[in-house]
């Protein structure tokens, strides 16, 4: 988002004498077509943000460049280092003596095959279930919940 931000300012500052084009009169009186503006666009984005992480100033925001960050090159090659066992293959007294008695951690897959909702439950199948729901997504600065309709998320 601050990528954005910072290519839209950079775009509307190269040249404050040049008006933007006229719309047609076809274009003014066609409602249906949402228009793009900038300024609106830009106010919407520094509300949020200053509603979302109210501590950092606007002029913050893109100082890091964060956003535009390759973090396979920044931290590098990650190194899978837990041994990974499927539940078909290993007993439970396998497990105890390979993993519990030394303390070493492992990653069981297979656990939720055969489990039911992992067929049955889908995004579609929440959304029209629960679209209309309202759930928790954060909170604001004074600890207050944020929610999203699920159909919006």
């Amino acid at each position: 988002m601050e990528h954005v931000e910072g290519c839209l300012e950079t775009a509307l500052s190269r040249d404050k004498t040049a008006s933007p084009p006229s719309p047609s009169q076809a274009e003014k009186d066609d409602p249906s077509e949402d228009s793009f503006d900038a300024d609106d666009y830009m106010e919407k984005l520094r509300k949020a943000k200053r509603l979302a992480r109210s501590e950092i100033k606007l002029s913050q925001w893109n100082q890091y460049n964060f956003a535009a960050l390759d973090l396979d090159e920044v931290l590098g090659p990650v190194e899978e280092n837990i041994e990974r066992v499927s539940c078909h293959e290993l007993s439970t007294q396998d497990f105890i003596e390979r993993f519990e008695i030394p303390c070493k951690p492992c990653v069981i897959t297979g656990l939720l095959d055969r489990w039911p909702a992992m067929h049955k439950w889908s995004f579609p199948y929440f959304a029209e279930k629960y679209g209309a729901a309202r759930f928790k997504c954060g909170e604001d600065d004074d600890g207050y919940k944020v929610k999203l309709r699920l159909d919006y998320f």
